[in-house]
C-alpha cells in the first residue's frame, strides 16, 4: 500500500515539473542571460553527517535540479545512506534509500565572470528502501558553493548544513547533527 501512495507521489511530482517547465519560461530566459547554460543541471555527490547519538550517516547524493528563474531552483533528491553505528558494523539493516525535494535560492549572482555561486537549499526526503532498512524522514537545509565550470561545463559543489532525521522506529532517537558534501555539477 506505502508503494502505490509512493509511486503516486512520485507521479504527481514529474508531472508538476513538466508543466512548470512551460509556465516557468521566462526564467529559462532570465537564466540564460546571466549564465548561457540549460535550466536543468544534474548534482552527484558524497555526504557525512556528524556523529550524534552513537551513529553517523554518510552516503552518495543524486539531484536533480530546474532554474525557475535567476535565483529560484526546484530539486529532486535521491539520498543512499549508511547510518555508521558505534559498533562500526555496517550491514543491510544500516542502509536505506530516501527520495524527495526541495528549494533553492542563489545568494549572489557571479557579476564578476568567476561564475563561483552560493546557493541556500533546503529539502525533505523519506525513505523508500525495504522492509529491512532504516525507515527514515530527512529535513535538510545548508548553503552550497559551486566552483566555476570547465569547459565541459563540470563543476564542484560543496555543501555545509543541518541535518534532521525523524526515524520512525519506537526507541530510536531523532538525529540532529551537521553535515558535509563534495560532489560535481554538470
Amino acid at each position: 500500500m506505502e508503494y502505490r501512495k509512493l509511486k503516486s507521489k512520485m507521479r504527481l511530482m514529474f508531472a508538476s515539473l513538466l508543466l512548470l517547465n512551460p509556465l516557468c519560461g521566462w526564467g529559462q530566459n532570465a537564466q540564460n542571460e546571466t549564465r548561457k547554460e540549460s535550466p536543468w543541471h544534474f548534482e552527484m555527490g558524497l555526504s557525512a553527517g556528524s556523529p550524534q547519538k552513537k551513529i553517523m550517516p554518510f552516503g552518495a547524493v543524486a539531484d536533480v535540479n530546474y532554474s525557475l528563474s535567476s535565483r529560484f531552483l526546484l530539486h529532486a533528491v535521491a539520498q543512499g545512506d549508511y547510518f555508521h553505528p558505534k559498533n562500526g558494523l555496517t550491514v543491510d539493516y544500516n542502509k536505506t534509500l530516501n527520495l524527495g525535494g526541495g528549494v533553492g535560492y542563489v545568494l549572489n549572482l557571479s557579476e564578476d565572470g568567476s561564475n563561483s555561486t552560493l546557493e541556500a537549499r533546503a529539502f525533505v526526503t523519506s525513505s523508500v528502501s525495504g522492509k529491512d532498512a532504516v525507515r527514515n524522514t530527512a529535513y535538510n537545509a545548508g548553503i552550497y558553493w559551486y566552483g566555476k565550470h570547465s569547459q565541459r561545463g563540470i563543476g564542484t559543489v560543496l555543501g555545509l548544513g543541518l541535518s534532521v532525521r525523524d526515524f520512525h522506529k519506537d526507541g530510536v532517537p531523532t538525529y540532529v547533527g551537521g553535515y558535509l558534501s563534495f560532489g560535481i555539477n554538470f
